[in-house]
């Protein structure tokens, strides 16, 4: 009997299979297959290199546990702005605000009403426009906070740049025929001491100490953002699910 059904975020819990197994922190089921079988797509991983790999295993309690997964999908045109919490891909929560005649369409506004409201909704308050307490957009992966977006750190990019948390670096190397600087990796501002590499050899860039240089601010980074290869979101510090912005 299949445990697990389309759209079902697991975990891998022992060593049954090579990569599925217990380092493989969440995945996705893609599709159910015939003879309790199903195949899923790495999100989290030990292994950074399986994530985004797709594998067919053994649809079964036995090998992966279920993963209690929310997100909110937000919508909007010119004058609404709806929001949807779903647990498990199901719609548990609904929200939504609506733009005054004599107002003008603001994306931030719209998305920090009916937030607020979902949540105080799911709190039970009684107070639908009572604000969340930090409206700074944070760095966030899996809820953990990573700090306050364009909070400055204390690093400067090879061309003496001050970076911020969010800024992203490229590492660079010399070119073996021209000499000229080349791109070789790229990582996520996080603190003073930590840069998220996301792109590139983690290893030989650490064992090098490459240098690196600015390539993208976090004055880019909207809410919902979402780094590339990795889980870290762009969110509110009192919001502990993913964002997805339609």
């Amino acid at each position: 009997m299949n445990e697990f059904k389309k759209g079902d975020i697991i975990k891998g819990i022992n060593k049954r299979y090579l990569h599925t197994n217990k380092d493989m922190k969440k995945a996705i089921v893609t599709d159910i297959l015939s003879g309790n079988m199903m195949k899923i797509k790495i999100l989290d991983h030990e292994n950074k290199n399986t994530i985004g790999h797709f594998f067919t295993v053994d649809n079964t309690d036995q090998f992966f546990e279920l993963i209690s997964n929310k997100e909110i999908h937000i919508t909007l045109d010119d004058t609404t702005t709806i929001a949807i919490l779903k647990e498990n891909g199901k719609v548990v929560k609904r929200s939504e605000a609506k733009l005054h005649p004599d107002d003008t369409f603001d994306f931030e506004t719209g998305v920090n009403v009916v937030m607020d409201r979902l949540f105080n909704r799911e709190n039970k308050s009684t107070d639908t426009s009572a604000p969340v307490a930090d409206k700074h957009l944070h760095l966030k992966i899996n809820g953990k906070d990573l700090g306050v977006l364009g909070s400055p750190v204390n690093k400067t990019d090879v061309f003496g740049e001050q970076l911020h948390v969010g800024d992203t670096v490229q590492y660079l190397e010399k070119g073996t025929t021209s000499g000229d600087l080349i791109s070789v990796g790229n990582a996520v501002v996080i603190s003073n001491e930590e840069l998220v590499l996301f792109n590139g050899d983690k290893e030989n860039i650490k064992r090098r100490n490459l240098p690196f240089m600015l390539s993208e601010s976090y004055t880019k980074r909207k809410l919902g953002h979402r780094y590339p290869y990795t889980d870290i979101r762009v969110g509110y510090l009192a919001w502990e699910v993913n964002i997805w912005i339609d």
